[in-house]
């Protein structure tokens, strides 16, 4: 499976379990922890303290009733105070056809092997700003590679614990941690910890592990083994998740941070944009070849053709209620995003320059947020400078109506109503942007079309 279809599909679905790396500043850390869990937390801190580097290998495995076999990304990384940085193998089952990214101190490099590209940019002094996703600095630009980064959850894991105490950082969001016994994973003899994350915080103002099982070696290196979250069954329909973390050594890699770029690679602004271009003109090349339509649709969303769900949301900005009933007669598009979804951030200017065309001729964009706090968008959005309207879905309700599965996740409803059109996943500004205009102007042309 190419880069850009992993980005844009597998991992933004397995982020959406497991995006709050970092917590947030101000969060009340667990108040129903085991002396024994803190005592172990505490020692595992302080010896990731003691650390100058590492290198490692993750694993994140994936089961759904929705995929035909589970999916496995392994990557192998290392981690050097303050800023230095190695990891091969982000986004794809394939090595040969996964992402590459380095910081050497000075600079850091992303690279996509399979098209010949990378994308450079200053290194961050440490890697403090990427693991608190500071709203509106330079790791969420669309342009930036920081980004790519951002959509590895085993890596930003794995960071946080060299830039976090996990005795405060692991249980925020938790109102119980507690030890479960010894057992063996993946081998070694680990002590296994329990979190429960509390009813009244949400997925999204939580550490990935609030709600998760916990696998700690024992002995002098209480490394982090393994991380399974317990997943909202109503929100991710049966999917599994399980990251194993192995081979950790203390150290910094004998080969270095730095990436072998070859002399005929291009490099160039977007990484991602560019990646989704290159993956789009070896498609249309592989179906010339093979005499297949290339402009044979892809299978429809169940949603199309149906009535759209009608919903209730409150604004952003001054929390007015929007109702889909009081837009009949407009065409709406929404899109369902997250302020921690990579191809979200990069998708949405386009999705607002788009709809802004069509406005006069009964055209409403919405930017539906999913299950994060008023707070943390308004931040965001300010430090972006947007000011599309976004709705509030804050227990994501309104996106289990839409079946939507990974984000971002774009509905065109017509005139009347139903659902015409449905994007998951961005395949690049260029082409969203042709998509997007052709569907439009089709359906502000006498009612819709209606196919």
């Amino acid at each position: 499976m190419p880069i850009p279809s992993t980005l844009t599909s597998v991992l933004a679905i397995a982020t959406c379990s497991l995006a709050a790396w970092g917590g947030h500043p101000g969060q009340d850390a667990s108040t129903g922890m085991d002396p024994d869990a803190q005592k172990l937390l505490e020692r595992m801190g302080k010896f990731y303290d003691s650390l100058d580097a590492a290198t490692f290998k993750a694993t994140m495995e994936m089961s759904d009733s929705r995929l035909p076999s589970p999916i496995s990304i392994t990557t192998s990384s290392a981690i050097g105070r303050p800023n230095l940085l190695s990891t091969r193998g982000i986004g794809s089952p394939a090595e040969s056809q996964s992402i590459r990214a380095s910081s050497d101190g000075t600079t850091l490099t992303i690279a996509a092997p399979f098209y010949g590209l990378y994308s450079t940019a200053p290194a961050p002094a440490s890697f403090e700003s990427l693991i608190d996703q500071t709203p509106g600095g330079d790791p969420t630009a669309e342009s930036s590679p920081l980004e790519i980064l951002s959509t590895d959850p085993t890596l930003m894991i794995a960071i946080a614990l060299f830039n976090k105490n996990p005795a405060s950082w692991l249980p925020e969001g938790s109102d119980s941690v507690t030890v479960e016994g010894e057992e063996t994973f993946n081998g070694t003899p680990a002590i296994k910890l329990n979190l429960d994350r509390s009813k009244d915080v949400s997925e999204m103002e939580a550490s990935p592990a609030a709600n998760s099982t916990l696998w700690i070696a024992k002995g002098d290196e209480p490394w982090l083994l393994g991380l399974q979250p317990r997943l909202d069954e109503e929100d991710v329909q049966g999917m599994k998740i399980l990251v194993t973390y192995s081979d950790w050594k203390a150290g910094a890699p004998t080969e270095g941070y730095a990436i072998k770029i070859d002399d005929d690679w291009k490099k160039v602004d977007n990484i991602m944009e560019s990646a989704m271009a290159a993956a789009r003109e070896q498609l249309e090349a592989t179906e010339d070849e093979s005499g297949m339509d290339p402009d044979q649709p892809a299978p429809d969303h169940p949603t199309i053709g149906k009535a759209a769900p009608d919903f209730t949301l409150k604004t952003l900005v001054d929390s007015r209620e929007v109702s889909l009933a009081s837009l009949k007669g407009k065409v709406v598009v929404l899109d369902f995003w997250a302020t921690w979804c990579a191809p979200c951030i990069a998708g949405l200017p386009t999705m607002d320059e788009v709809t802004g065309r069509f406005k006069d001729q009964g055209v409403e964009f919405f930017a539906v947020d999913l299950r994060e706090s008023t707070e943390r968008v308004r931040k965001f959005m300010d430090g972006k400078k947007w000011d599309f309207t976004v709705l509030m879905d804050e227990q994501g309700g309104v996106a289990r109506e839409f079946g939507v599965g990974g984000i971002p996740h774009s509905v065109l409803i017509d005139r009347e109503g139903v659902i015409r059109h449905v994007h998951i996943g961005f395949g690049g500004k260029e082409e969203l942007e042709r998509k997007l205009t052709e569907e439009l102007t089709g359906l502000v042309a006498d009612g819709g079309d209606r196919k």
